[in-house]
C-alpha cells in the first residue's frame, strides 16, 4: 500500500503528500527503516530526528511539536497520535486478524487464572491457541516474554499476525485498565469479553475509582458477540446498564449458575448449571475466588462452542497456574506463594487460608512503590485481621524508600501482631523461624516474578527460590 491510499482511508487530506510505498509502520524510532511511517507519540525531538535519520518518509506528529519541513518527508500533524496509530494498524491488518477468535478478560482480580485455564483447556483438547497476559505470551506451546499484562498495540498486532502464521484459531488475552485507557486494544475485534470484578486498584494512574470502573466497563459494553458479567459483584448494575447484551455467572440466579459449593484444604467441589446441562466440578484449585475463575473460564469455553464434558475431565487434573496459590510443603509447614497484591485479592487468599488452617497463619506481604498509595493501609489492616502474625516487607519499592512504604501500611493500625523487615528474603526467613509444625506461611504480592525492582534496577529474586532454600 502507498501512503496516499492509507491517508484516504484514515480520512486525512493527502493533496500535497509525497506518495511513497509503506514498508513498515511503527511507534518506535529504534524500529524505523527506509520508507517507514513513524508515529511520534511523545513530544520528543530526539525520537523525531532519529526516525528521519533512519529513513522515515511519513511522520505523524502531535500538534504541540512544531518542527522544520523536510524535502520528500510527509509531516502529518494530528491531535491524537495513539488513536491514529491504532487506526492505521486496523486499516492494514484488520481483514487478516478477523480470522482469529479473540477473547478478552478484564477485572481487578482473576484475569490470569481465567485466561490461563482457557488456554490450558484448549491445548488439552488439541486446539491451537495463543495466550497473552501477565505470565507471558504463549503461541501454542512456545513462550515469549512480555513486560506488560497487555502489550503495546504494535506488539499486539505482531503477536496476532504471528499467531495466524502458526495456524492459531483462538487468542485469549488479559486486558488491563491501562491497556484500555492507552488505546493498546483500540479497534481490536474481540469475539467475546468477560469482566470478573472491579475493586480498588490503580488509582495512581486513574486518579478516581469512577474513572477506573468506567474504563473497565466500557471494554465489554458495545458491539461484541458474547459478553459475560459476574452477577455477584457490587458493580453489576452499573456494568449491565452500559451493555447492549450480556450473560451472567455467579451464585445469584444466573445464566451460569454456581451451586453446591464445598471448599476444602486440598480441593474444591461445586456444580454449574448452564441451560439444561449441569457440570459437576472437582478441582485442586482452592477457594471461592477460584470457583468464580473456573466459572469464568466455562463461560468463555461456551462462547466458542467448546463447553462440554471434557471440562470436567480437564479440571480433575492437577492444574498449576504460575504464581497463583502455589503450595510448597516443606519441613512440616505449608508455604503458599500468590501474586495477590490488591485489597480484594489479599482478602480472598487470606480468608480461605484462615478457614482451612490447622495451626497458625503467618503472612509475609508488602506494597509496590510508585503505585496506588491509598490501598497500603487497607492491605495492612486486612493482613493483620486475617493472620495470626504478619511480617511486612518490600515488594518492588521502585523509587520509593521501602521503610516509608511500610510505615504507610502500618500507620494507625489497631492490631500489633506484626514486625517489619525491609529485606524480603530475611522477612521470609523470619516468618519460617517463628513458625511451628502445620503452620501456613502465606507469601503474597510477587507470585512467580523473578526480580525485585529497586531504583530502576531489576535484581534477580524469587520467593520460590527463598522457600526452596530453607
Amino acid at each position: 500500500m502507498k501512503i496516499k491510499k492509507l491517508l484516504r482511508k484514515m480520512k486525512i487530506d493527502c493533496f500535497d503528500v509525497f506518495n511513497h510505498k509503506i514498508k513498515k509502520i511503527t511507534d518506535s524510532s529504534k524500529n524505523v527503516d527506509y520508507e517507514s511511517v513513524f508515529f511520534l507519540k511523545e513530544n520528543n525531538e530526539d525520537y523525531f530526528n532519529e526516525a528521519i535519520k533512519k529513513g522515515a518518509k511519513t511522520v505523524f506528529i502531535p500538534y504541540s511539536l512544531k518542527t522544520k519541513k523536510f524535502n520528500k518527508i510527509n509531516l502529518i500533524y494530528v491531535e491524537d497520535v495513539e488513536e491514529m496509530f491504532a487506526l492505521a494498524l486496523k486499516i492494514l491488518y484488520l481483514k487478516k486478524i478477523k480470522k482469529l477468535k479473540i477473547i478478552g478478560v478484564t477485572g481487578t482480580n482473576g484475569k490470569t487464572t481465567t485466561t490461563t485455564l482457557l488456554y490450558k483447556y484448549l491445548r488439552y483438547i488439541k486446539k491451537k491457541c495463543t495466550l497473552i497476559g501477565t505470565n507471558g505470551i504463549f503461541i501454542n506451546d512456545t513462550k515469549y516474554l512480555t513486560i506488560n499484562t497487555t502489550p503495546g498495540i504494535n506488539k499486539l498486532y505482531e503477536i496476532l499476525l504471528l499467531s495466524l502464521k502458526k495456524k492459531v484459531k483462538y487468542v485469549v488475552m488479559e486486558v488491563s485498565s491501562h491497556a484500555i485507557k492507552m488505546n493498546r486494544i483500540k479497534f481490536i475485534p474481540f469475539y467475546a469479553t468477560l469482566i470478573s470484578n472491579i475493586t480498588l486498584d490503580h488509582l495512581d494512574y486513574h486518579k478516581t475509582f469512577i474513572d477506573y470502573k468506567y474504563t473497565k466497563a466500557l471494554f465489554v459494553c458495545k458491539g461484541i458477540k458474547e459478553v459475560f458479567i459476574n452477577k455477584d459483584i457490587e458493580e453489576f448494575g452499573f456494568i449491565k446498564n452500559l451493555c447492549d447484551k450480556y450473560k451472567t455467572y455467579g451464585f445469584n440466579k444466573s445464566d451460569f449458575q454456581i451451586f453446591n459449593c464445598e471448599n476444602k484444604s486440598d480441593k474444591s467441589n461445586f456444580s454449574v448449571k448452564v441451560m439444561k446441562q449441569t457440570y459437576n466440578i472437582e478441582t485442586n484449585l482452592l477457594g471461592v475466588y477460584n470457583v468464580y475463575n473456573i466459572c469464568s473460564f466455562m463461560c468463555l469455553a461456551y462462547s466458542i462452542n467448546l463447553l462440554n464434558k471434557n471440562v470436567e475431565y480437564f479440571l480433575k487434573n492437577n492444574i498449576r497456574i504460575d504464581g497463583r496459590m502455589e503450595k510448597i510443603e516443606k519441613n512440616d509447614r505449608i508455604f503458599i506463594i500468590d501474586f495477590a497484591h490488591t485489597p480484594d485479592g489479599i482478602n480472598n487468599v487470606l480468608s480461605f487460608l484462615k478457614k482451612v488452617k490447622e495451626n497458625q497463619l503467618i503472612t509475609v506481604v508488602g506494597c509496590g512503590g510508585d503505585r496506588d498509595k491509598n490501598k497500603r493501609n487497607i492491605i495492612g489492616q486486612i493482613a493483620l485481621e486475617k493472620s495470626d502474625y504478619v511480617v511486612f516487607t518490600s515488594d518492588n519499592p521502585r523509587y520509593e524508600k521501602p521503610e516509608s512504604i511500610i510505615k504507610q501500611i502500618t500507620k494507625n493500625q489497631i492490631k500489633d501482631n506484626f514486625i517489619s523487615i525491609i529485606d524480603r528474603k530475611e522477612a521470609i526467613l523470619e516468618a519460617y523461624k517463628m513458625s511451628s509444625e502445620k503452620d501456613i506461611i502465606a507469601i503474597l504480592g510477587k507470585g512467580n516474578e523473578s526480580y525485585i525492582e529497586i531504583k530502576g534496577i531489576k535484581y534477580d529474586y524469587s520467593d520460590f527460590d527463598v522457600v526452596n532454600s530453607l
